[in-house]
């Protein structure tokens, strides 16, 4: 039980002291109990890590010291006095001696064989990981157990297996794995001494080990065991063990170099090669019989996989063959590499000799350059493929040996290990080319003394660093691995400056696998509360921070690596300072950790702030590198935010030390030795570095912090040393002089004139002079002090650290703060300020002075550039002499301004290294080139065999697969070609599968398997992903135009993709979605794009299944997280680029200003101000302009810079910096949009504030106004502006766009799982309702292009096309998506982007592209009519359509329109050259799609929105024009989809293709009975039409097809002139012929000529060879133009089976007929028709050979011609068969007369000298035929009669019966029935005419409902129900991929498919449906019309009664004072005076 607790318990194991092992050891001795041995065991031993002082500790007590009466004694025979050669047990410390194999086999010695067996064990556990002291102890001081007695126990049969296993392990662990032998074959060497390649194989030297005197005979018994083991046993698991042991034996063998020579690798890897092969293994030793067989063949097919006891035994010893397998991989590898490079340094050495030298230069001579392309030089490949075919066959050990076949049925079995092994084994052996290359590009040749020098130190270190890496150490080897940690510390800088990396060692030690061995180191577990037991691994712990930061240091590529793990390294303990140190270098000078650190990672140093506080401020430090990125000296918006959010967090925690009263903070500052002092400036440093950039927030914060008066305060006081009051400058410069609230906000108005400023001037200037007369008397102390950085609180201040301290101080705060105090602050006053001018010169002299001692000693580009900027400020603000400023301008222009800054150590290396680096270089193009070969062209034809010229793989994209045979034979591995179904051809492919299911459920793994897994989990995907595509490559380029054609291969495709989707490709893959790995993520993201690729069904099924099933949540956060993140990063990069462009700007403003001082000489104060104020101001201005308008903006990052001349926008020329057009091109404008139902009009003006809270807000606003740009302003040229701005001119190359989340294969994935239209997916992204946390991705997407619409660019277009993709694929069909889409603004974004139209760097492809794309997303969301229960339940879906058409600027609409016509027309204009332009073709197809794309949506918007008319946004003639030819090209149908009403606007590209003749015909055939039977007849012909219509295309796709169809007509008409002309010559020139007697020779045929008969025969001879050439060609058109079909020929071909008819799953819905259905446009080949074409061939033929009589036949070729004599044939032949009847009837009756005439009048009355033949009945007949029908029989008998009157009667009743029968009845009946059909005829004609007038063909409703209610019956059928258009919609869903479908495109197709035809809107149509709605509409506005009329008219009544009232309540009034003013005149006439 305590042994169960202890094993592999570190923290107990550690706990456990001596005292505990000596009671252990205790009770051993007391009681012989073998569980004690395994209790010392896991003592030794923890988690595979040896406890050294453990196992020395217990070798001494229980083995050295005491009577040791607890140990079994084991010898050799004639040591002891026994048998020589047998081995003896003795349990009695050596008294008796038992036989060992007496021992095992006596019975009750169970006990004692078990203690012996754990004390065996035990011994393996003291010696575990080359423990010299107990190895020694054992085998050579105390003789407990020699080689001799191992490998005697070894090979003795006799003994159990088990017991065999056990000497064997010990024989591994004591003579083999020893400190002597070191491991050579288990890694790839990297690094190779020049001087030392060669093409001979390295041989290690071994003879000094001891395992190499005994590896001969161990060889011999290797090579035998393994031979008579060849096949295993599954029953015996004992034996089965012994060889895993044995193997493992041979593992270390093979590692450590003993098998080198080519005889013993040949002799060890056959009997492996057989042991792995488990179609060899049987169940038995012993298998005789019938039922044996049997069961050998069941365990060999299906029991040997399966899992168990007896099959994990031989599952683990397999495992173990192919690990040794894999060592000799690397082996091959090693050597195949350095075959490589001895290539490399042949050719390069013959290269640089000196001609002649070695009699011929190399054939490899150009692969050694970059620019070298060896595939266009095939000769150069072929010799380049043959060298490394030699070193492939030197090498190939493996040859010879079945090892796929093996390898593939490994994995097989139910053992996840041995598949992963299996796999990745395989993966090596079809990498080898590819490994060989990669490897060899990484690779490193030391050419210099002190590269071989490190090289060296490395190979004799790195064996005891790999030893002690995994190991609990003595001290002993504690102070051994610091040693060795110190030594690689020093390789890493230059010598004599730790702050200067050294990139070649830091090469070399990356090369030898430095870093993977100091993570082995950093994985082990400390326990803090043993600190004191774990001082030496905590020293070990700091000093590989130490070396992984030096080797960090400017490297990225380490930096890149290390930042994978950094949340393993946060994790470490006890190294705090070391640790933060360490992760502090990762962000420096590398933008992109800076961006990638998450906040979770922040929380997390945020929180080891608050737990280690003041004993490691560094912490602090780091927190300041991740918010600055160094590169740029520009800090990161976001991780400003992640710091002070979580800094206010922990503020109780952090910040007591910046909480405490001013007193207590100034006691601080001012003792050196406080240990709050360097947490206090680290944390004023960090509080600063995040209030740069003027965050207002922070700002706010900080100030609550510290006031100005304090600041100034410590800034003034001279007891605080300058390097302390350093972080208080930068805290007041960003946080109160350059804050985003300006200056009276903060606080800072007052600073100008403040008196403790100026006496901080003061304070300046005397520092300066200190600095520089220091630096003048000491220049060498001064230039090692200004390049290195001085401590952040130094204990004991000398003269020098002060000095240092100044320094740095001066240019990290000092300078910055001038810039802005006298940029934006300093206002000279003379009248009220008169020293301030005073001062600033006296400070300008000072910094000149300065400048003019520091600068040469400068060695820091930065500090230079501030140098140089501070002093351009200061000269600009002072009023200096001009030959004072001109001095500096000088000084500048050819002194500082081209300093070489570099360190001497720096130039010291770079000479010394000049030539290491660039063989390097070359090597690496040299292995890229080769590379390059062996891959081929990247052809499809060239990498698969398909006959294509399409690129095969996107190299250098995220779609990359490797190129070369090897890949491809990789993939034959998983493919069963003779398999009979899909599923089956790719079962293998599970195993693929299988492998990333086991890879996701892998832990505990070493950095080397980490990366080893990860390389084969890459390779896995891509081998997967490469089952896909290349099926997917066999497409054609454009297939998606008419996809229909490449069905049969997009079935394959499927099938694919369903067999990977049945082996769990979905579940196994997505599992890596959450991978920390880029990489990974990448290609599982590309795999599936694959697997969705074309949408296929079944994978959406299965991730919908997958997504409910698990409610996984990690895929949509994965993807959520993402695109979060990327958009972050995207903001930052437009904020950092913002404050670059900002700073170049402020560096251009001030130089300008400097020139004008040097121009006027010394400027007057005010003028001075003005300059500044208006330099402060332009500059402000123009970072507005640069951010929110973008009209600066018109260059590509990294461009040069150039000054815009345009005075109507901007200013003059020199004014301002030109921004360049990254990532930032135009910035949007605000995105204000209305709740749905009332969005904003576009015509609404919106004031555009920052994108998206990003930017640079303006600077402190100046006190003064700014004067206006005078004619004088002084201009900047480019070089000018580049000489200024050194390394910043155009440096923003990591500000450029980049897709860092692979957001473009993430949205592509989204619209693949949404592909046609599949509604759960669709509803699921948007909402998962069963998982605890949903995320709407729909949104999510939506909300993405809100980073993106602003900066549209080359590089972020691909992006923004693929969004609005996506979103058209979330759209579609579905009113809940569209409806979130909408709500997110996505039409003010569309809008925006139309707007500008024109991106910088995008070709017009692109922007058409991006045009179309959003087209699609408005047609998506606005094609659809809301459903009619979304209408009557007022659903707010329901007005989606109408608000997504009114919130869509139709101007803007309209202009893209017109913008498309007008460029489709200069297209038309192109040259010939242009023409011939790859895309030329493609860009006129896209601009046209384009056009009718936007003129459809114009019309919907005209459809939706009532009221409007075209009027509206068509004003210019350009539109109308543009408006007439769109419309011209468009159609529309209405369709039902449920019980709604739609309409489908749509391009025709062709209306010729529908021929006259075929809509004539199918007018009078169709049948017409009732309107379900006109859309089945419609239906019907439709299919005959669309195929005859791609039969005519094919025609006339080939030029001379295309001639002969447009010739039809007047080749036919030609030849019947021709026809004329002869027979018209034939009629005048004939005469009879002659015989000799000049008579009329009547037996001739050959007629006489009036004209010469050579004459005649010319003519007959050229016209009638015209006319059989036009014949020829009719016929061969007529052939073409109607395909006719050989009935007999394909029904034998279907008979047989050799169809050539596409398979029925291939077909189209128009293309699935029933063979023996007829065709209604079919010609068969035997027609009537087709053989009158024969016939006119052939006559035309025989009439120029027969002298023209045959041309006549041709004359009745006009009625072929002419309509109206082809209906009368037609009225002939329409009832022929009934005419032929009749025929056939009176040929009957005649016939009966002829019998007659043969009986009674033969010879009397038919006499044959008058013609008339009787003799026979035959003649009989065809006298009365003949006669009977010309001149009726009563003539032939009229000259024969007599008297007789019987004859008369007799010849009368003849002669009257036939004329009434034949003449009369027959003829008669002939006549009616052409007439009838004459009267059938004109009558159909009559009522399909009738129907077509009156009745609509779709609706069937009649054309009074239409002329009643609607816009007109004719409107109607010619636009709304066109028959012909519902043909051309079949004709667009046929050429457009059904994935590019719309809902309702896809309805109707749908319908289609499923030979359903209810889309047609039978007894409907929208015009009356709408009319209904608009006279309800009338009637209820007529209602409220009505009723306010009313109300106005009630309101207006009680006005006149108010006012009738008021009238008489006046008139009332008036008359009242009417009579009082009468009373009043009475009462004066009746008053008297009085008297």
């Amino acid at each position: 039980m305590v042994m169960e607790l202890i094993k592999d318990n570190r923290k107990i194991v550690d706990r456990i002291t001596h005292k505990h092992i000596d009671t252990f050891i205790d009770l051993l001795q007391r009681d012989k109990n073998y569980r004690y041995l395994d209790l010392l065991s896991v003592l030794c031993v923890c988690e595979d890590i040896n406890i050294s002082d453990n196992q020395k500790y217990i070798t001494e007590v229980w083995l050295m010291k005491g009577n040791r009466n607890c140990v079994f004694y084991t010898d050799l025979g004639q040591k002891i006095g026994k048998v020589p050669g047998v081995v003896y047990v003795s349990t009695n410390m050596g008294r008796t001696w038992t036989d060992l194999r007496d021992f095992v086999q006596r019975e009750g010695a169970d006990e004692s064989y078990l203690f012996l067996e754990h004390q065996l064990e035990l011994y393996g556990m003291l010696c575990h990981g080359q423990n010299e002291f107990s190895i020694k102890v054992i085998t050579q001081e105390l003789n407990y157990l020699t080689w001799e007695e191992a490998f005697t126990c070894l090979s003795d049969e006799v003994l159990p297996d088990q017991l065999r296993a056990r000497y064997c392990m010990l024989i591994t662990t004591m003579f083999v794995d020893i400190s002597e032998n070191q491991a050579v074959t288990d890694k790839v060497k990297l690094s190779y001494i020049y001087e030392e390649v060669d093409n001979i194989e390295d041989v290690v030297d071994r003879t000094g080990s001891t395992t190499y005197q005994f590896f001969p005979t161990l060889n011999d018994w290797i090579s035998k065991f393994l031979g008579k083991n060849s096949d295993m046993t599954a029953s015996e698991i004992g034996n089965n063990m012994l060889v895993r042991q044995v193997l493992r034996l041979v593992h270390y063998l093979v590692s450590f170099g003993f098998y080198y020579k080519i005889e013993d690798i040949k002799k060890l890897l056959e009997p492996l090669m057989s042991l792995l092969d488990g179609r060899n293994d049987k169940p038995y030793p012993n298998i005789s019989g019938k039922d044996g067989e049997e069961i050998l063949k069941h365990f060999r097919k299906v029991g040997r996989y399966e899992r168990g006891q007896e099959t994990k035994a031989i599952v683990d010893a397999k495992c173990q063959a192919l690990e040794v397998l894999d060592l000799f991989f690397d082996f091959i590898l090693n050597q195949r590499l350095e075959k490589f490079i001895n290539m490399f340094k042949v050719t390069h050495t013959e290269m640089n000799a000196p001609s002649g030298f070695f009699g011929h230069k190399t054939e490899l001579a150009p692969m050694v350059y970059s620019d070298c392309d060896p595939l266009k030089s095939p000769g150069l490949v072929k010799v380049a493929l043959r060298r490394l075919a030699e070193i492939f066959d030197s090498t190939s050990f493996l040859k010879g040996y079945n090892l796929v076949d093996v390898l593939k049925d490994l994995t097989h079995y139910k053992y996840d290990e041995i598949i992963r092994q299996s796999l990745n084994l395989l993966d090596r052996y079809y990498s080898a080319y590819n490994d060989l290359f990669s490897r060899a590009v990484q690779a490193q040749v030391c050419i210099t003394d002190r590269s071989v020098e490190v090289y060296h130190i490395l190979e004799k270190v790195l064996p005891k660093m790999r030893l002690y890496a995994s190991a609990r150490l003595t001290d002993e080897q504690t102070i051994e691995l610091c040693t060795i940690l110190d030594t690689l510390i020093k390789t890493c800088h230059l010598d004599g400056e730790e702050d200067e990396p050294h990139p070649v060692n830091q090469t070399i030690l990356y090369n030898h696998g430095i870093i993977e061995l100091c993570f082995t180191i950093l994985t082990q577990k400390i326990d803090t509360k043993l600190l004191a037991q774990y001082s030496g691994q905590q020293k070990i712990f700091g000093k590989t921070f130490i070396l992984l930061k030096l080797m960090a240091r400017l490297n990225k590529l380490v930096q890149n690596r290390l930042f994978d793990r950094l949340d393993l390294l946060l994790k470490v303990q006890g190294v705090e300072v070391e640790l933060a140190e360490c992760i502090a270098e990762l962000f420096v000078g590398n933008t992109k950790t800076c961006m990638k650190i998450t906040g979770k990672q922040v929380q997390t140093v945020m929180s080891m702030v608050a737990r280690c506080k003041e004993t490691v401020p560094q912490f602090l430090d780091l927190l300041n590198a991740v918010v600055k990125v160094e590169e740029l000296d520009l800090p990161i918006k976001r991780n400003q935010g992640f710091v002070m959010q979580y800094f206010m967090q922990f503020r109780a925690d952090v910040a007591y030390v910046i909480d405490q009263d001013e007193s207590a903070r100034e006691k601080i500052l001012m003792d050196n030795s406080h240990k709050d002092l360097q947490y206090l400036v680290a944390m004023m440093d960090m509080l600063a570095t995040c209030a740069e950039g003027e965050n207002q927030f922070i700002e706010s914060i900080c100030q609550t912090i510290f006031k100005i008066p304090e600041l100034m305060r410590i800034l003034n006081n001279p007891k605080v040393s300058d390097n302390l009051k350093r972080p208080f400058l930068r805290f007041i410069l960003w946080v109160y002089l350059n804050s985003a609230g300006g200056m009276i906000e903060s606080g800072a108005g007052d600073l100008p004139h403040d008196k403790a400023m100026w006496n901080y001037i003061e304070t300046l200037n005397k520092t300066l002079k200190a600095v520089t007369d220091y630096s003048r008397e000491n220049p060498r102390s001064a230039k090692l002090l200004v390049k290195k950085a001085p401590p952040k609180v130094a204990r004991q201040l000398t003269r020098e650290i002060i000095i240092q301290g100044s320094m740095h101080y001066l240019f990290d705060a000092v300078m910055p703060f001038l810039q802005i105090f006298c940029k934006n602050y300093y206002q000279p006053d003379l009248t009220m300020y008169p020293s301030e001018p005073q001062n600033m010169d006296i400070l300008a002299r000072n910094f000149k002075d300065f400048m003019s001692v520091i600068g040469p000693l400068i060695s820091n580009e930065a500090q230079m550039k501030k140098l140089n900027a501070v002093m351009t400020t200061l000269m600009s603000a002072s009023t200096l002499p001009i030959t004072e400023i001109q001095e500096f301008q000088e000084q500048i222009g050819n002194g500082n301004g081209h300093l070489d800054v570099r360190s001497d150590s720096k130039k010291a290396y770079d000479s010394y290294y000049e030539a290491e680096d660039e063989i390097n270089n070359q090597l690496n193009d040299f292995s890229l080139n080769m590379k390059k070969t062996y891959g081929g062209n990247n052809t499809v034809q060239a990498q698969i065999g398909f006959p294509s010229d399409l690129p095969y793989s996107e190299v250098g994209g995220d779609e990359e697969l490797p190129l070369g045979s090897e890949f491809q034979e990789h993939l034959e591995c998983f493919i069963n070609r003779q398999a009979k179904t899909p599923r089956e051809k790719y079962a293998l492919a599970s195993k693929l599968v299988k492998m990333m299911s086991i890879s996701s459920s892998l832990t505990n793994l070493s950095e080397k398997e980490k990366l080893d897994q990860v390389n084969l989990d890459i390779k896995t995907l891509q081998l997967l992903r490469g089952l896909i595509y290349n099926e997917i490559c066999k497409l054609p380029e454009g297939w998606e135009q008419n996809s229909s054609d490449h069905r049969k291969q997009l079935r394959v495709i499927d099938q694919v993709q369903d067999a990977l989707d049945n082996c769990g490709a979905v579940g196994s893959v997505l599992d890596h979605l959450s991978r920390p790995q880029d990489e990974v993520v990448r290609e599982v993201l590309v795999f599936m794009a694959n697997l969705l690729y074309n949408g296929n069904e079944s994978v959406q099924i299965s991730l919908i299944d997958f997504f409910t099933g698990t409610r996984e949540e990690t895929f949509f956060f994965s993807i959520k997280g993402r695109m979060t993140m990327s958009a972050i990063a995207t903001r930052e990069k437009r904020h950092l680029f913002a404050m670059h462009q900002a700073r170049m700007e402020d560096a251009i403003q001030q130089a300008k200003a400097l020139k004008i001082a040097m121009k006027t000489g010394q400027l007057a104060t005010n003028e001075i101000t003005k300059a500044n104020n208006f330099g402060s101001f332009l500059s402000s201005n123009m970072q507005k302009s640069a951010l929110n308008l973008g009209s600066a903006l018109n260059q590509k990052l990294g461009s040069s810079l150039s000054v815009r001349d345009n005075a109507s926008t901007s200013p003059k020329p020199g004014t301002s910096l030109v921004v360049a057009n990254g990532i930032h091109g135009d910035p949007p404008p605000a995105i204000s949009q209305s709740p749905r139902g009332s969005a904003l009009s576009s015509s609404v003006s919106v004031k555009p504030p920052m994108p998206n809270g990003v930017g640079v807000t303006s600077k402190v606003s100046p006190m003064t106004k700014p004067v206006q740009e005078e004619d004088e302003e002084e201009e900047l040229g480019e070089d000018e502006i580049k000489e200024l701005l050194g390394e910043d001119f155009g440096q923003t190359g990591d500000l450029e766009f980049e897709d860092d989340g692979y957001i473009e294969l993430v949205l592509r994935i989204l619209g693949l799982m949404c592909d046609n239209q599949y509604r759960p997916l669709q509803d699921y992204l948007r909402e998962q309702p069963d998982n605890i946390k949903s995320a709407n991705l729909v949104a999510e997407t939506t909300r993405f292009l809100d980073i993106l619409y602003g900066s549209v660019n080359s590089k972020s277009m691909p992006l923004i096309c693929q969004l609005f993709d996506t979103l058209v694929e979330f759209c579609s069909g579905n009113f809940a998506n569209q409806a979130c889409v909408f709500d997110n603004k996505i039409c003010d974004y569309m809008n925006h982007i139309l707007r500008m139209g024109v991106f910088k760097g995008c070709s017009h492809m692109e922007v058409y592209g991006l045009k179309m794309s959003i087209a699609t997303v408005i047609r998506a969301m606005s094609e659809e009519n809301a459903p009619q229960d979304f209408i009557q339940t007022e659903n707010p879906l329901a007005t989606l359509a109408r608000e997504v058409m009114e919130s869509v600027d139709e101007h803007i609409l309209m202009k893209t329109l017109s913008d498309a016509y007008t460029h489709m027309m200069n297209l038309t204009k192109a040259s010939r050259k242009e023409r011939k332009d790859d895309d030329y073709d493609d860009l006129c197809d896209l601009v046209q799609d384009v056009g009718y794309a936007y003129f459809q949506i114009l019309l919907r918007k005209l459809a939706i929105e009532k009221g409007m008319t075209k009027e509206v946004f068509v004003k210019t003639k350009i539109d109308k024009e543009a408006w007439d030819y769109f419309d011209q090209g468009t159609m529309s149908i209405e369709v039902l989809k449920g019980e709604d009403l739609q309409t489908i606007y749509f391009r025709v590209r062709d209306k010729s293709v529908l021929r006259e003749d075929i809509k004539e015909k199918f007018k009078y055939e169709v049948d017409r009975s009732t309107p379900s039977n006109k859309i089945r007849g419609f239906m019907d012909w439709s299919s005959d039409i669309m195929q005859d219509i791609k039969y005519q295309r094919k025609v006339l796709a080939n030029p001379v097809g295309r001639i002969l169809i447009k010739m039809w007509l007047p080749m036919n008409y030609a030849a019947l002139l021709l026809s004329i002309l002869i027979c018209t010559v034939i009629m005048i020139t004939w005469r009879d012929p002659k015989d000799e007697n000049g008579d009329s020779d009547t037996n001739s045929r050959v007629p006489i000529f009036s004209i010469d008969e050579n004459m005649y025969f010319y003519f007959l001879y050229i016209v009638g060879g015209i006319h059989n050439f036009l014949s020829v060609c009719i016929y061969v058109t007529f052939l073409l133009s109607n395909n006719p079909s050989f009935p007999p020929w394909q029904f034998f071909l279907r008979l047989i089976g050799k169809s050539n008819e596409k398979e029925e799953e291939f077909k189209t819905w128009n293309e699935r007929k029933n063979p023996y259905d007829t065709n209604n446009l079919e010609l068969n080949i035997y027609s009537i028709k087709a053989l009158y074409y024969v016939v006119f061939v052939a006559c035309s033929i025989l009439g120029t050979i027969y002298y023209g009589y045959f041309f006549s036949f041709h004359l009745l070729h006009i009625a072929e011609l002419n309509q109206l004599l082809k209906r009368v044939i037609q009225a002939v032949t329409t009832n022929g068969m009934s005419l032929l009847l009749v025929a056939l009837l009176g040929l009957a009756i005649m016939f009966i007369y002829s019998l007659v005439g043969f009986a009674f009048l033969r010879e009397r009355f038919f006499k044959e000298d008058e013609g008339r033949h009787c003799r026979t009945v035959a003649q009989c007949f065809v006298t009365i035929t003949h006669h009977g029908f010309v001149d009726v029989p009563y003539t032939t008998f009229e000259g024969a009669m007599d008297s007789d009157i019987n004859d008369v009667i007799m010849l009368s009743a003849i002669d009257v019966t036939f004329f009434i029968l034949i003449t009369t009845i027959g003829l008669n009946i002939i006549f009616g029935v052409i007439v009838d059909t004459f009267s059938q005829l004109r009558d159909s004609k009559w009522e399909i005419d009738k129907d077509m007038q009156n009745n609509c063909f779709i609706c069937s409703r009649e054309s009074y409902d239409f002329e009643r209610q609607g816009k007109g019956f004719e409107k109607h059928v010619k636009s709304e129900h066109n028959q012909w258009a519902y043909l051309f919609f079949f004709i667009h869903l046929d050429e457009t991929r059904p994935n590019d479908y719309s809902a309702l495109e896809l309805h109707v197709y749908n319908m289609l498919d499923l030979n359903r035809f209810e889309f047609f809107p039978l007894n409907r149509a929208l015009c009356l449906q709408s009319d209904k709605y608009d006279t309800d509409e009338m009637i209820e506005q007529l209602q409220l019309s009505i009723k306010a009329l009313d109300l106005k008219l009630s309101n207006q009544m009680m006005m006149v009664q108010f006012m009738a009232n008021k009238i008489k309540e006046d008139d009332a009034h008036k008359l009242q004072e009417r009579e009082k003013k009468k009373q009043k005149e009475w009462e004066d006439t009746q008053k008297t005076p009085r008297e």
